[in-house]
């Protein structure tokens, strides 16, 4: 069985990167024959590592690259990179505001926990994640994340403890960067007791097995 896959077609060498917010980005190349490959720009794309972590994404790319298929996929479903309009609101909750962007461009939501309400506010037009962050200019002490499961959650960064055992095969000598044997299951958003919060984590394929972890 193969280590990562990709709709069920193996993925012979790549990257993952998870953020703790914004979007999860991955690049990927796949062992099917160019002319074989059923991933195809627009389509949703489920990650499957071996351990039984799953990733929801959408790819944005694709095609041909020295004879593989080359792949990029963004978290969830894509939708955060249309473009949306200009729309006007007041005397609404705040959540309200960011539950009809999320609706608007076709993603999912998970928890939104934005406080309070606006009296006036106009949304600008442009990409859907532009709004979602101009809008959150408004709340500093929040950010937005679509998390592995492909929703987009709105909220203040908890950073849970994670107490998995790890085996650290590297360290830069400022302990801000840590590289360990590979650990599909490990996300970013979370917090190495004894090691800080992770900001992002890069899960690599191929030849080197290895998931980098940058501390904040």
């Amino acid at each position: 069985m193969a280590l990562l896959t990709a709709n069920g077609e193996g993925v012979t060498d790549g990257m993952l990167s998870l953020v703790s917010a914004g979007r999860s980005v991955a690049e990927l190349y796949l062992g099917s024959f160019v002319e074989e490959s059923r991933i195809q720009v627009g389509q949703p794309v489920e990650l499957s590592w071996q351990d039984g972590t799953t990733d929801q994404m959408f790819c944005t790319r694709a095609g041909p690259d020295q004879g593989r298929w080359r792949i990029l996929l963004l978290g969830g479903k894509g939708g955060l990179s249309s473009s949306v309009r200009p729309k006007f609101y007041a005397g609404i909750a705040a959540s309200s505001v960011v539950s009809d962007l999320i609706s608007e461009v076709g993603e999912s939501p998970g928890t939104i926990s934005v406080p309070g309400a606006v009296q006036q506010y106009v949304r600008q037009a442009g990409p859907g994640y532009e709004a979602l962050e101009t809008f959150l200019t408004l709340f500093p002490d929040l950010s937005w994340r679509i998390g592995r499961d492909g929703l987009t959650n709105i909220g203040p960064l908890a950073w849970p403890d994670d107490t998995r055992s790890i085996e650290i095969v590297s360290q830069s000598p400022g302990e801000s960067i840590l590289t360990l044997r590979n650990l599909p299951g490990l996300d970013a958003g979370v917090t190495l007791p004894g090691f800080g919060k992770v900001d992002r984590v890069v899960h690599m394929v191929g030849t080197t097995l290895r998931t980098e972890v940058y501390i904040k």
